[in-house]
């Protein structure tokens, strides 16, 4: 049996409640004194019973089905589990450490419970696993890497009431208490591995929990992360979710998942299948879109993520263009825009937030005092760039200030020099027409926007790009769009031989009038179109 003062700081918690109280040591002992009073007056009712109390256990799984990730978890043999015994109704409990054995084996202590002498008397049981913790609350470990961390989490609660005394196994039916997260992540283009550990951020980690009937509370106290086991399976309290939810490891940098309002239920699995590409590096994406069924809700971020903030109406459009082995599809909108025809947002180069006509904008200007990427010297008055400056470094834009990307995620993005060079070779090829639409005498769709309309015959696909002009100019006669590249010039060394060196002022813009269509560039801080494209 256990130390006499260990039952009575046991069974004091027990008759407490919910939280635990402070008290002196007068009040302490009185207290303490009247308990095992009562927990005496029940073990002498049961003491002359020659009728054990045998129990077994079921686990009620949170899948229908198994995998790795539910690691076909129940008890495993040699854990200790919490039965508590009270007489019906009463809620003054005796406190026993059973064993769990094989098959559903609870292996009780030497002096295990045995059912009251009176045999009209019923009894309440309860369990608990793990034997973690104190009375009033669960709290969850951080470090869930390891596989005896994992286990610890997964809170799992059993009751039987009013239950007669009987020769036969008692069966405690186990539910799940906790969410789980079951992650599967697979490296994608431009990544080579996905590094441990994973984590979810800023959860909330611990949750009050009622020991007589189960009963859970509202989780609080936010920690920083919770790291995934080996299988990526991770615990927590229920609770619903916004932010930033997961932070995942590549050999590239690190990628971040968002989620909004989502809520998580006690009991129940969540899984995620993503696939983590370069261009998820360095930004966060929203996962959406999650579907029901059972106690499972799945989301797949590597389908759902390319439309998570994509306006309705987006499409990628397949001109037949391939660029360096791979197909380009060009979208069939301008960002920011809620039509083919509308001209959607204008952004300087770099910049994610820009101006929308008729918007509630929060760039209201385009000059270098305004641009993210300058900063003034006061002394000699004069602006210098404080990234995309280093020729010799970065010439693209990364992923996390791409406009195209930024703003509807997934595998959207800006163009590249080299794919606007090839949208304007399909001009002078067979297959191709391009139109000019004046918005008067010859129309995209009844429209009257102004813009070039380019169709592929063997795709039959088309896009149009509406004439939006720069912030500082009228619509409808000129349209310039922005490349991911940095402009580029050349220079002759001493000995009179050219190279080409990166111009960072600058960057190269697709620029279109009824007139001529070019490659040209412009200062990065003007405010002009971004059309994108996915691989």
């Amino acid at each position: 049996m256990i130390g006499w003062m260990e039952e009575l700081q046991k069974t004091s918690w027990l008759y407490n409640g919910k939280t635990k109280t402070t008290m002196n040591k007068n009040s302490l002992f009185f207290t303490l004194a009247a308990i095992v009073l009562a927990a005496c007056t029940q073990m002498e009712k049961t003491a002359g019973s020659d009728v054990p109390i045998n129990l077994s256990f079921s686990t009620a799984p949170y899948v229908q089905t198994k995998s790795l990730q539910d690691l076909e978890w129940s008890i495993p043999s040699g854990e200790h589990v919490w039965v508590r015994v009270s007489f019906a109704g009463e809620n003054i409990w005796t406190q026993y450490t059973f064993t769990a054995g094989e098959n559903g084996a609870l292996i009780p202590p030497t002096d295990g419970p045995r059912y009251p002498e009176d045999k009209d008397q019923k009894i309440d049981i309860v369990a608990i696993y793990p034997t973690i913790g104190f009375p009033g609350e669960f709290d969850i470990t951080a470090e869930q890497s390891r596989d005896d961390a994992y286990k610890w989490n997964d809170l799992m609660f059993a009751s039987v009431t009013n239950q007669g005394s009987t020769s036969k196994t008692v069966n405690l039916a186990f539910t799940h208490k906790m969410a789980k997260l079951c992650l599967n992540v697979t490296a994608g283009q431009g990544v080579n591995t996905i590094e441990d550990p994973i984590r979810i951020q800023y959860p909330l980690c611990n949750i009050p929990f009622d020991w007589d009937t189960g009963a859970l509370g509202e989780a609080y106290w936010e920690r920083t992360m919770i790291t995934l086991n080996n299988h990526g399976v991770a615990f927590f309290p229920p609770q619903t979710y916004t932010g930033q939810f997961l932070k995942i490891t590549t050999d590239m940098g690190d990628a971040y998942y968002s989620i909004s309002n989502k809520t998580f239920e006690s009991g129940k699995q969540y899984t995620i299948n993503l696939t983590v590409n370069a261009r998820a590096v360095g930004t966060t994406t929203a996962i959406t879109q999650w579907t029901s069924e059972g106690t499972t809700a799945t989301v797949n971020p590597q389908t759902d993520i390319i439309d998570a903030n994509v306006p309705e109406g987006v499409d990628a459009v397949d001109l037949g263009i391939t660029v360096g082995g791979k197909k380009i599809l060009w979208a069939n909108m301008n960002v920011g825009a809620v039509s083919e025809t509308d001209y959607g947002t204008l952004f300087a180069w770099g910049e994610t937030t820009g101006y929308t006509d008729g918007g509630d904008n929060v760039k209201t200007y385009f000059t270098n005092d305004t641009y993210a990427w300058t900063r003034k010297d006061s002394q000699y008055n004069y602006y210098y760039f404080t990234k995309y400056c280093d020729s010799a470094k970065i010439s693209q834009l990364e992923p996390g200030d791409d406009a195209a990307h930024a703003n509807w995620g997934g595998e959207w993005r800006m163009p590249t020099k080299d794919e606007w060079d090839a949208f304007i070779a399909t001009k002078h090829t067979s297959g191709y027409t391009w139109t000019w639409c004046d918005g008067s005498t010859t129309k995209y769709k009844g429209s009257t926007v102004a813009g070039l309309q380019v169709t592929c015959a063997a795709t039959n696909g088309t896009v149009f790009l509406p004439a939006a002009g720069r912030f500082d100019e009228s619509t409808n006669s000129n349209g310039y769009y922005w490349s991911s590249s940095l402009h580029e010039t050349e220079q002759e060394d001493e000995g009179g031989t050219s190279t080409l060196v990166v111009d960072p002022a600058c960057a190269w813009v697709f620029t279109l009038s009824d007139s001529d269509q070019y490659l040209g560039y412009l200062g990065r801080s003007q405010g002009i179109s971004v059309r994108a494209v996915m691989e």
